[in-house]
């Protein structure tokens, strides 16, 4: 019987533990320098030679021991050199493990036997091969059944090139667990795939709603699918449903047929798990040919990071983009918050909605809330779509939870359409957001249901909305939107070409245009803020403009209070009671269209007031009141008459 003496990832190190890259592990017989072979498998039937080598990161492969052959080991930093101080090791036998003693360098490690040592470590998947498999699904499979971390070597797969060949199937076993690890060898050196087309790597699936696996992790792996057998939408290569503490890292997701990761709430729609704590970092994905869905799909997550990640040609013209956030109608409890999507590349993505889109369902009860997407850079983008949309499919009103989505940091250059807001509340674009040669305009709200609320909208555009009539950004139906936008050259250079209009058959409410607004036009347009064909419904008593916006000497179709404008007056009746002294009264409300808070209130009085004070304010919108006070020193009964209000309404800096 052979006895396994260190297994893969024992490291190499000198006496105070400090690792030795290249280094080599030498055997001698004992007492002496006569080279003792070691072996590479259980059978003794390949030999390491007269050393084993470590790699960069001081790693050793498997190293098995001859029982009949007592051994002497040098740790040597270099081929010539002599044995690093204190790694001179004499004699060391095939004994079992669980009769020799170890200690683990550190104050307070607590004596075990090699044995019990060695458990703790991972297991590799060829330590589990058989000689008549011809994948590597059931070496998986029992590896995956120890609970232990899972090391797949790199190129010792039984695929092509030593590709290792794992399916898992939905009905089938392989399903991986809590507190699983699997990685390799590094991205390119451990490539996984498929046993062949249409089937799934890894999968994950809690018990059932409430429930979730817990600390799965990925890293230093390739997996590589099918894309060049054809598109099929639910053909993944990791699937993980009801996941927590996922994390996967320096891996490389290749030409998968539909999703490269699939964060769901099941294997059929609307089976109602949550995932939470999911971080994808330091990745790349690589769609190949587009032939594939996404390269991330998300259904329901609670704490999302991805970071640092390269994406590239991703998605077919059918589909909806690289990182789609898409909840089934039937997944009525799925969760989409916490969200961040940062430092990463995306270039030649395509699809038909979006690079990073969400679609809610009307049917999905809680909308997306805290979305961070920053410092991302976007290229050469290849659909028909945008790089940012957000659709929650309903009508969203003044009550509606505030979604706190901030698109920040930023650039984009080459494509269609900048950024789609359809249906969404609490948008925030800010200057530091940069799009550059874009043919088609952005959108901020759309028809008369599809309303968009409390955004801010700044970014820098250049050269956007270039084809013929289209404009930088068209505005729909909104209210509480503040627009500020930079634009260079945006809008087609025509006199039917402008830099930001309004859409007509619509109205919007409540808008700033802010004094970060500034125009450089294209040749031959006319006007800078256009209201499109005369047609858009401006709320003008509640819409502001700056008097510090430049619009390049561009006509100004928006309509708003100007600052200091004075709203028509308003007569009414009042009749004041009679107030003793320090008796006061306040006046019923008085409708003022267009009256909002910071805007200066007047009443006006039919007779003299005897010495009674008078305040009046905005109470609410388009509403305001007046208030009668007497610190005369006497009573005093004013008569009724007819008053009149004045609102003026305050200045936009």
């Amino acid at each position: 019987m052979s006895i396994l003496l260190a297994l893969p990832l024992y490291r190499l190190t000198d006496a105070n533990g400090v690792i030795i890259p290249s280094g080599r592990l030498y055997s001698f017989l004992t007492g002496t320098t006569t080279p003792a072979a070691t072996y590479t498998t259980s059978a003794l039937s390949v030999s390491h030679g007269d050393y084993v080598q470590a790699n960069s990161a001081g790693l050793l492969p498997p190293i098995y021991l001859d029982p009949t052959v007592s051994y002497r080991f040098q740790v040597r930093a270099t081929p010539y050199a002599s044995a690093v101080s204190g790694m001179d090791f004499d004699p060391v036998t095939a004994a079992g493990a669980a009769s020799i003693t170890f200690t683990q360098a550190g104050t307070g490690a607590v004596a075990t036997t090699v044995e019990e040592w060695l458990q703790q470590l991972p297991v590799s998947i060829l330590d589990f091969r058989a000689t008549s498999d011809t994948t590597d699904t059931a070496a998986f499979q029992k590896a995956l059944a120890t609970d232990k971390p899972i090391y797949f070597p790199g190129g010792q797969g039984l695929g092509t090139a030593g590709v290792y060949l794992i399916t898992t199937t939905a009905a089938g076993s392989g399903y991986l667990t809590a507190n699983t690890r699997i990685f390799g060898d590094g991205i390119e050196k451990t490539v996984i795939r498929p046993a062949a087309a249409g089937q799934t790597v890894f999968r994950a699936k809690s018990s059932g709603s409430g429930t979730q696996i817990d600390n799965i992790s990925l890293h230093d792996l390739t997996l590589y699918g099918y894309s060049a057998s054809g598109f099929s939408e639910q053909i993944h290569l990791a699937a993980f449903n009801g996941v927590s503490n996922l994390l996967i890292e320096r891996v490389f997701f290749k030409a998968p047929q539909g999703d490269a990761i699939y964060l769901g709430t099941g294997e059929t729609p609307g089976e109602g798990r949550h995932n939470s704590s999911v971080t994808i970092q330091d990745c790349r994905f690589d769609g190949v040919n587009n032939a594939n869905r996404a390269a991330l799909s998300v259904i329901d997550c609670d704490g999302l990071h991805f970071r640092r990640n390269t994406v590239i040609n991703f998605t077919t013209s059918t589909m909806p983009g690289a990182i789609d956030f898409e909840p089934d109608a039937t997944d009525t409890t799925a969760l989409l918050r916490n969200i961040r999507i940062d430092g990463n590349l995306f270039n030649a993505c395509g699809g038909n909605v979006a690079t990073i889109g969400f679609a809610v369902p009307s049917a999905v009860t809680a909308l997306p809330r805290s979305v961070l997407i920053s410092n991302n850079d976007f290229r050469n983008y290849a659909g028909t779509g945008a790089e940012f949309y957000i659709h929650t499919n309903r009508t969203l009103t003044a009550a509606s939870d505030d979604m706190a989505i901030a698109l920040t940091g930023n650039r984009g250059e080459t494509g269609v359409v900048p950024f789609y807001l359809v249906s969404a509340k609490g948008v925030v674009i800010d200057q530091s957001n940069v799009f550059k040669t874009y043919t088609t305009n952005a959108v901020a709200g759309l028809g008369a249901t599809e309303k968009l609320w409390d955004a801010y909208i700044a970014p820098r555009m250049f050269a956007c909305g270039s084809i013929t009539d289209a404009r930088g950004i068209r505005v729909g139906t909104c209210d509480g939107v503040t627009l500020e936008p930079y634009f260079y050259k945006c809008g087609a250079a025509s006199t039917t070409g402008t830099p930001l209009q309004f859409a007509t058959g619509v109205t919007s409410n409540n808008v700033t245009i802010g004094p970060g607004l500034r125009i450089v036009a294209n040749t031959s347009q006319v006007t800078g803020i256009d209201n499109e064909g005369g047609a858009h419904t401006f709320t003008s008593a509640n819409n502001r403009i700056s008097t510090s916006i430049d619009l390049g000497g561009l006509a100004n179709e928006f309509v708003a209070s100007a600052p200091g404008q004075v709203l028509p007056p308003v007569t009414f009746t009042w009749d004041p009671a009679n107030l003793a002294d320090g008796a006061g009264e306040t006046s019923a409300a008085v409708t003022v269209t267009g009256a909002a808070f910071g805007d200066t209130v007047v009443f006006t009085a039919p007779y003299d007031l005897q010495g009674i004070t008078l305040n009046a304010y905005v109470s609410a919108s388009n509403t305001v009141k007046g208030r009668l006070q007497n610190e005369t020193g006497g009573a005093i009964d004013l008569a009724s008459g007819t008053w009149t209000a004045t609102v003026t309404k305050k200045a936009v800096l």
